[in-house]
């Protein structure tokens, strides 16, 4: 299988750090191009009763993502709307990327599904810290009216449970993204194998059948993950349950 990461465009190291140019990273650059082109396009002449399709598109989801997923969390929607409307349009925008011939998903990768991962984690370990303070941040972890032995048991249990909700939302966004990738391979795999034109046919519209379907779990896994990271920063704000 190709791997992206080993394909390195421009060294670049910080110290011994090694932040070289790599086709994911291209990838993420094109990712933000593509977003930010089509939100400058959207707010250039901006309406009170929009007529323009991008305009329109833009509130919609600004919407969507307000009502489906700020307010079920119970978050600020001035606070926090900006935030996870960027996550979700860019988990969105990199799994449609990878539709084009050519390019693929950067969420099919590993390395970008854990950092954005990461960057959840430490906005709900900061907004905890925050709202607790240090002396309370354990005790916020634990259910009220929690007393006695129970503490001892409880505390290292609700620890490991906070430390691996970064690992699920990476692992679930990657092998979701990256298992359509892999089953359009192994279709398209069928023409060299049997070198046979109706079989090619097929395959070809297996193809296109998997690319659409694949569109569609780009917008339920950006869906999922942003619900799910605006999940763990309500819970750990104490405003969401």
């Amino acid at each position: 299988m190709y791997n992206e990461t080993a394909r390195v465009f421009l060294k670049l190291y910080l110290g011994g750090l090694d932040i070289s140019i790599t086709a994911p990273v291209l990838l993420n650059f094109l990712a933000v191009l593509v977003l930010s082109i089509f939100l400058l396009l959207a707010v250039r002449r901006l309406d009170w009763r929009p007529v323009r399709l991008l305009q329109n598109l833009l509130e919609y989801t600004v919407e969507f993502i307000e009502n489906q997923i700020v307010v079920p969390t119970e978050l600020d929607k001035k606070t926090w709307t900006p935030l996870f409307l960027s996550v979700f349009l860019f988990i969105l925008a990199s799994g449609w990327l990878g539709a084009v011939p050519g390019l693929s998903a950067v969420t099919g990768n590993i390395n970008v599904t854990a950092a954005l991962a990461a960057l959840v984690f430490l906005i709900a370990l900061f907004v905890r810290l925050r709202q607790n303070g240090p002396l309370h941040f354990f005790r916020s972890l634990l259910p009220e009216g929690v007393k006695g032995p129970m503490l001892l048991i409880l505390l290292p249990i609700e620890i490991i449970s906070q430390l691996f909700k970064p690992f699920s939302l990476a692992i679930r966004l990657f092998a979701n993204m990256s298992g359509g990738h892999l089953l359009l391979i192994s279709i398209l795999g069928f023409t060299a194998i049997f070198n046979n034109i109706l079989v090619g046919f097929f395959a070809s519209g297996g193809a296109v059948l998997i690319i659409l379907f694949e569109l569609c779990v780009c917008v339920i896994q950006a869906y999922v993950f942003t619900f799910l990271s605006a999940l763990s920063i309500g819970e750990s704000s104490g405003e969401g349950h």
